[in-house]
């Protein structure tokens, strides 16, 4: 993109970077140990994540409209591990950061930081708990 510099009267050149990843429909992520044996399987719904940076100013944004993770062990006594807690229309997660570079470079600011979190719910057996534990061990 192009704009004019005011104080000088001439065209100044901006880099422009834009990326935008939406996935409404959501993704699906399981959990696997050696065995293999899925431990959990996490989904995550309407997911959008952008990036712009333009000149000094860049733009994170990470949305997140559902989130789920389900105990996928056969021994389950409870099936749904963790779900959000919420009414219509709010989001799970929504993280918006803007980070603006001044002056030199010298000076970095952070003129807008917004994080909105849903309630969640988190139920675990000490059967996935285990297994979690040595899944990461």
């Amino acid at each position: 993109s192009s704009g004019i510099n005011a104080e000088y009267g001439e065209e100044k050149q901006e880099k422009k970077f834009q990326l935008s990843v939406r996935l409404a429909g959501g993704i699906g992520l399981s959990i696997i140990n050696h065995l293999p044996e899925e431990l959990m399987y996490v989904s995550l719904m309407g997911l959008t994540v952008e990036l712009e940076k333009v000149g000094g100013r860049t733009t994170f944004v990470f949305d997140l409209v559902g989130f789920q993770a389900d105990n996928q062990c056969r021994e389950a006594l409870v099936p749904v591990v963790v779900f959000p807690v919420m009414g219509a229309g709010e989001h799970t997660v929504y993280l918006r950061v803007v980070r603006e570079v001044r002056g030199d470079g010298r000076l970095v600011v952070y003129p807008e930081v917004q994080l909105l979190l849903a309630n969640f719910s988190m139920q675990l057996d000490e059967v996935l708990l285990l297994k979690l534990i040595q899944f990461v061990e």
